[in-house]
């Protein structure tokens, strides 16, 4: 069953109403789809999700020759949003069989981080699992499934994927980072999907000359990190509280730091963000 918000969705050349979608909207395994974050009617680094989005789409098709409208594209995620009326929000769009004829966009459900889980942080916990192919966005609903179980199972905000060498990768739907005294650790791009907010995070942290590592890491070098987070497009960067039984700051000043970097990133796109020929 699609899970759908809002009065209307997109299909590839029209708007209709949402009690017609489960008609025109494909859930398979290995579809290509995106989800971008809608902020004050403004799609938060649009043009980051639909390289990424195009990106996959072109490594997984067999037949290169379709072409990619992504002016058609951008045109059709502003008339969801205008159509829908809705300020704050997550859009999913995909091709349905991966098919460039068969454009669809809708609003989906989201439950955002509160204050007090920024404040506090939010527990979580290793789950043994990996991606088919981790760099590339597609729907494995085997996976969502046994993250989703284990995350009510042990009442727990996101399941970290462990490999079974033991080398943590990413979250179910978000990125990690940890923090060894003044430096930031994370998965190697190769082994996780490249999330929008960690290549943000990842400018920043070198625009600003914030020692980084990209290195595999190891569930026996939990105990050694001060601090950790998790990155999404719903999540924004979120305090990890604890991982499993081990215990990290939440007031860490470099992950402060980076809170505040992120935040005024985010606040200078949509200040500066113009839909084309505006």
């Amino acid at each position: 069953m699609v899970q759908v918000t809002g009065n209307h969705f997109v299909t590839h050349n029209e708007l209709i109403p949402v009690k017609f979608i489960e008609n025109y909207v494909d859930d398979e395994d290995n579809t290509i789809y995106e989800v971008l974050r809608v902020v004050q009617f403004t799609p938060l680094f649009l043009e980051e999700h639909l390289h990424r989005f195009f990106s996959s789409f072109t490594s997984v098709r067999k037949d290169k020759s379709q072409a990619v409208n992504r002016s058609h594209i951008t045109n059709r995620i502003r008339s969801l949003i205008r159509k829908n009326d809705i300020p704050n929000g997550n859009i999913r769009f995909q091709f349905n069989n991966n098919d460039a004829k068969q454009f669809r966009a809708w609003f989906i459900p989201v439950a955002y981080p509160s204050e007090q889980q920024y404040a506090d942080g939010v527990p979580v916990k290793t789950l043994s699992a990996t991606r088919i192919d981790p760099t590339i966005k597609t729907r494995d609903k085997k996976l969502r499934q046994n993250a989703d179980d284990f995350i009510k199972e042990h009442d727990i905000y996101e399941a970290i994927l462990v490999n079974p060498e033991g080398y943590l990768t990413e979250g179910s739907r978000s990125n990690i980072f940890f923090i060894h005294n003044e430096t930031f650790c994370t998965t190697p791009q190769s082994d996780v999907l490249p999330g929008i907010t960690r290549q943000k995070i990842i400018q920043l942290l070198r625009n600003n000359r914030l020692q980084f590592e990209e290195r595999p890491i190891h569930m026996s070098e939990l105990n050694r990190f001060q601090s950790c987070f998790i990155s999404g497009t719903s999540a924004k960067i979120l305090p990890v509280v604890t991982i499993n039984e081990v215990v990290m700051d939440v007031r860490n000043d470099f992950l402060e730091n980076i809170i505040d970097l992120y935040n005024s990133l985010t606040n200078n796109y949509l200040g500066s963000f113009r839909w084309p020929s505006e």
